[in-house]
Order: C-alpha cells, then structure tokens, then sequence
C-alpha cells in the first residue's frame, strides 16, 4: 500500500507540474480530411470526429468535410458531435447525401458550410424525439453558424411558419437542395465531394477519407452513459471495498484503473484539463494516507471532496452531472450493502473460507481440562492466597480458594473447573 501511495504522489506532482496545449506549425502535406457519418448516429462517429479534427488541427489541414446520411440518432448524441464541430478551429463542411433525421440536421447545421447532393433532405420527422429539444438545438446550432434561426426552428416545430414555405401546421419544414439555397442554408449543390470542394477552391488538395478504428469504437463504448454509470459507481464501490478491507491497495488500483478509463473515452461533455486527472489522483492518494495513518480526517475530508469535484468536471460541470454523481453514489451504497451480504455465503467464497472451528468434540484444547477433578479431595502443597497448588491423586495443580486464606497442608475438595482455573475450598480433617 506503501508503495502505491508513493507511486501516486510522483503521478500527481507530473500532473500539477503538466498543463496546457502545445501550438504545432501547419505542414505543407496537408489534405481535405473526409468523415464519413452514416445510418445510425453512434458515440464511435463523435470519437471519430473528435480525432480526425484534432488531426487536421495539428496538420493544417484547409477543411473537414463531413458526408452526412444519418438515419437516427438520439438528441444527446447529436448535441455532443455539434459540441465538437462548433469547437473546431478548423473549417467543417458538410455534404448532405440522401434524407438525413434531426441529428443529421443537427450536425449540417453545426458545420460552417453546406453543400446538398441532388436528392439530399434536412428536416425532422415528426416522431423523433421532443420538439422543444430538437428546436432548441437547431436554434442555436444556426444562430452559432450564422443561419436563420426561424427556419431552423420551422425544421425542428411544425407550428412555426416560415412564409411562402409551410403551409401546413401537421408537418416540420424539409430543406430540398434548391430550398436550403434559396433560404441561405446552402452553398450550392454538388454530385460529388470533389464537386463540392470546388466551391471553396479546395480542388487542388488532395483527400484523405478517414474511418473508424478500433480505438474509436472501445471509446465509444466507454462514453455511452451506463458503461459511464457503471465506471463511477464502480470507483466509490472500490473505494467502499478499500476501506472495508483495511487498505490492502486492491481497490485503489482498481478505481484508479477505472478513473483513467472515465478520463480517456474523450466524450465532448467532459473537460479534458490534465489537472482534473491531477485532482481525481489527489482523492485516490488523501484517501489511502487518511487509511494506511490515521488521523484527524482532514486527509480523508479532502479526498472525498477532491473525488467528487474531478468527477463533477468528468462528467461535464453541470446539473446533469450532479443528478448523475447522486444517482451513483446510491447505486454504489445499494451494491455494495448488497454484495457486502450475499459474497460471504457465496458458493465461490465458501471454498475459500475454513468453516471447522477448534471444539472440544473435534479434540481441540487450549489447555489441560480439569473437569474430571470435580469434588475431588486434595491437600495444599502451598499456602493459597488466594492463588497456590494443590495436590490431588498424586498431581499438582494450580489452584484458587473461594477468597480465603489456606495456609499450608490443609485438606481440600475442588468445587469447580473454570476453563483452566481450579476453585477449591477447605475441608475438615476428617473429610479425607
């Protein structure tokens, strides 16, 4: 435990020592970077965004382009890849193939540019999800973007209206190609991406189509919001295991293990300050000082505090993220109350554990049983004060009186065994 607690101090001054961005210089290589974003909207395309735009940052890459013909997706998932692409210091343009849903909608509307494929839609349908949410997103995805918001309200509301365009109060606004153009949504129409490139004179550059690795898809995996819930909760229940087991190390290990896989899925609601990894390494190291040097609490105070803070920030430094800390942390006490129970008497457990106990009936004694001398006779070989020794059939035996001096050659008769301790009382002459 030791050793680990040393371990985490030189991580944690790397850490508090460690921060910042570094600016790289554009190299002359540089190439058009295109995303392909299809079917249905999943956290591996956010992974994917996130790195490819990280790369053409660092590249200088003159543009992104992302090919959207998304399906479905939730409102969630489309709010953390608009997050990302509203971030990006690099230009985003998006090519709409075919009909995109509302998170597909989302996106174009994040990007900088657009430019429509013959046959391409943005819109809503009227079952997906809540319209004042979809509305909301639309909005301000617009409005950061420089478009009209009440068109992008009118996508998202079939109740509001936008003249000469919706006639009817049953169905959202559709941007055709020639209707996003008219109402400035659109930069034209093209039949290819290379097509489309020529209106931002970026022909001359060549492409480079990128893909989801598999590093993409286990990051996505790790941003979905249970596998999150399970991380957490699977932090404070080895925390809970660690102090319960008098801090041998194993559950540190393990909520660290778990920390480092919370910070590294790269979800766009997290705040990715090195620091805050510092800060969640600090509770780890304040927690195992206040087990393995126990003292006023001041270290474990701290620790609970710095635990909680970097996990606030992990998990987006919002309301969301207190409703979410509180729901894990009960799920965490119930679990491990729960398992805290049922392990001991598990069947994997009882083969661990040595259930014979040290009986007499198995043949066990700590200590030589007098039992048998009960109201035998005897006579002191010492004076009993009340403690001496007695002799009895030949034996010596210590022995206490009743609380009576008996001085020395005195008959006696054992009234009782005690465990190992022999009560006897004097008795007269005649009695032996």
């Amino acid at each position: 435990m030791k050793r680990l607690l040393y371990g985490w101090i030189l991580f944690f001054c790397f850490c508090m020592g460690t921060g910042g961005g570094t600016t790289v210089a554009a190299k002359d290589n540089a190439a058009v970077r295109i995303v392909h974003v299809a079917g249905q909207l999943a956290e591996s395309r956010q992974v994917l965004l996130r790195r490819t735009l990280t790369q053409a940052a660092t590249e200088g890459a003159p543009a992104v382009v992302v090919v959207l013909s998304v399906t479905s997706g939730q409102e969630r998932q489309a709010q953390q890849v608009s997050a990302v692409l509203a971030a990006s210091s690099v230009p985003t343009i998006a090519y709409v193939r075919g009909a995109n849903s509302a998170a597909g909608t989302a996106i174009a509307l994040s990007c900088r540019h657009i430019i429509m494929a013959p046959g391409g839609r943005l819109g809503r349908y009227a079952t997906e999800g809540d319209t004042q949410a979809w509305r909301s997103l639309f909005e301000n995805n617009a409005a950061a973007t420089g478009r009209n918001r009440l068109v992008a309200a009118a996508m998202a509301d079939a109740t509001v209206k936008v003249p000469n365009y919706t006639a009817s109060s049953a169905y959202t606004l559709t941007l055709t190609p020639d209707r996003a153009q008219t109402l400035g949504f659109s930069e034209g129409t093209a039949t290819t991406v290379e097509e489309a490139l020529q209106f931002f004179s970026l022909g001359r550059f060549r492409t480079v189509d990128v893909t989801v690795t598999p590093g993409d898809q286990l990051t996505g995996i790790l941003q979905n919001v249970y596998v999150r819930m399970v991380l957490v909760v699977l932090i404070m229940m080895a925390i809970l295991a660690e102090i319960k087991l008098a801090g041998i190390g194993a559950g540190m290990a393990v909520a660290v293990v778990a920390g480092i896989g919370l910070y590294v899925s790269g979800a766009s609601t997290m705040n990715f300050d090195f620091r805050v990894m510092a800060a969640f390494m600090g509770s780890i190291l304040c927690l195992g000082i206040e087990l393995v040097i126990p003292g006023s609490g001041v270290f474990g105070v701290t620790g609970v505090i710095l635990l909680y803070g970097s996990l606030f920030y992990f998990l987006g430094a919002n309301v969301a993220a207190v409703y979410f800390l509180a729901a894990c942390t009960v799920a965490a006490g119930v679990v491990f109350f729960l398992l805290a129970r049922w392990l001991p008497h598990s069947r994997g457990l009882e083969k661990l554990v040595l259930h014979q106990r040290q009986q007499t009936a198995y043949g066990y004694r700590s200590q030589k049983d007098y039992s048998s001398y009960v109201s035998a006779c005897g006579r002191t070989i010492t004076v009993l004060r009340p403690a001496g020794i007695i002799r009895v059939d030949g034996e010596r035996i210590d022995a206490v009186s009743t609380g009576m001096f008996i001085e020395r050659d005195v008959a006696v008769r054992v009234l009782r065994v005690e465990g190992g301790r022999v009560v006897v009382e004097p008795l007269p002459e005649r009695s032996l």
